[in-house]
């Protein structure tokens, strides 16, 4: 029978101080790796913010004929420079009698996103594997979009305690081209007041809490910081370039009183103004209107259920399940937003179905000025419009 030898005691310390001494290397390679990884995210984030600041100084500064470049749908050469102040085509093919609520333009999704570095999607496919795939489209910078006929775009806005900033996800999905949001704010004026017959551009803002363990400077919204919000927006719009619930309710009792019954305004009074609205979270909304029903003095619309005094816009995105609710609702006087496209997953039945549903704000990954580079896919209203008069009534 054999005789089996074990280590000696010496031989014992020898093999655990080895096993240590590796386990220890991998913990100091993979802390290294972390905090380089989270320091290069870092500073990417912070390239964005100074990114975002020169080219707003340099819209700024520039000369005003220099900031209307031809788009798609604004006139060719043989109808000479655009110049600022000019009437884009786009805007010019509306009538001023038509209603807020009779037109449709086309959105932007996520309209600040760039796509993310390898890094991140390695980071955010760890936790959620599919998202990486649905994450990997840019969009031109907002002043861009509206050069070429984009008339509503979505930001995601964050409470970061002394600010609020613009992300999707914190860390790991943050690259924007506006990632602060007053910054952002001054743009979209820049762009409006060198274009003041510009059709209303409505800005929905979704305010986002998820995923803030990656930031610790991320709070809540809560009354003040909903206060704060609606008053950035305020203090950013002097009071004639602002569409505002008071603009809407007119001599209406509440808001849903006046879109049902009088109206929303005609597109002769509203030109080269700008809307916002608090996506829907119902938590926030209920925040936003406690004491103030019918958002008086209010910046911000929100997007309450029917029957409540401050219903007007709806956010209803699936087209095909939601097709029948946005018709009934559009025919009945709310402003709708749906999408085209979602998750990057194109699919002709939705893109046709948001069309045919008669909501007057269809978002888009794709608009006609940035196609999908794999299939050239993009979404416009037949014709290629990036607006036009809505269906039905």
């Amino acid at each position: 029978m054999p005789v089996v030898e074990w280590p000696s005691l010496e031989g014992c310390m020898r093999i655990t101080r080895t096993i240590v001494a590796c386990v220890c290397g991998l913990l100091i390679l993979v802390v290294a790796a972390l905090v380089g990884s989270i320091a290069f995210m870092r500073s990417t984030r912070r390239a964005d913010f100074t990114h975002q600041r020169d080219r707003i100084e340099a819209l700024a500064s520039a000369r005003p004929d220099a900031l209307a470049p031809a788009g798609p749908e604004t006139p060719g050469p043989g109808a000479g420079p655009a110049k600022a102040g000019d009437t884009p085509a786009v805007d010019r093919a509306v009538r001023d009698d038509l209603r807020l609520n009779q037109i449709r333009m086309v959105a932007t999704h996520n309209s600040y996103h760039v796509q993310s570095d390898p890094l991140r999607l390695f980071l955010i496919g760890l936790f959620e594997p599919v998202w990486p795939a649905r994450l990997r489209y840019s969009h031109a910078p907002l002043s861009e979009q509206f050069d070429h006929g984009v008339r509503s775009v979505e930001l995601d806005v964050r409470n970061q305690g002394s600010r609020f900033v613009i992300a999707h996800v914190p860390l790991v999905d943050d690259r924007a081209t506006c990632p602060d949001f007053l910054l952002a704010l001054r743009e979209i004026r820049l762009w409006s007041e060198r274009h003041p017959d510009h059709l209303p551009i409505v800005v929905l803002l979704e305010l986002l809490n998820d995923w803030s363990f990656l930031d610790p400077r991320l709070r809540d919204f809560d009354r003040p910081a909903l206060d704060r919000l609606d008053a950035e927006i305020h203090d950013a719009f002097p009071a004639p370039e602002l569409l505002t619930p008071d603009n809407v309710r007119a001599g209406a009792v509440t808001l849903e009183a006046a879109v049902v019954g009088l109206g929303w305004p005609r597109i002769g009074e509203i030109r080269g103004r700008v809307m916002f609205v608090m996506h829907d979270n119902e938590t926030y909304r209920r925040l936003f209107v406690e004491g103030n029903p019918t958002l008086a003095g209010r910046s911000l619309f929100t997007c309450a259920p029917s029957g409540n005094p401050d219903a007007a816009v709806r956010v209803l995105d699936d087209p095909v399940a939601d097709g029948p609710t946005i018709a009934s609702l559009t025919h009945t006087g709310y402003l709708v937003r749906t999408r085209a496209d979602a998750d990057l997953d194109i699919e002709p039945a939705v893109a046709q179905a948001a069309v045919a549903s008669g909501a007057q704000i269809v978002s888009t990954d794709y608009p006609p000025s940035e196609p999908r580079t794999d299939t050239g896919y993009r979404f416009s209203f037949p014709g290629g419009r990036m607006v036009t008069a809505r269906m039905g009534p």
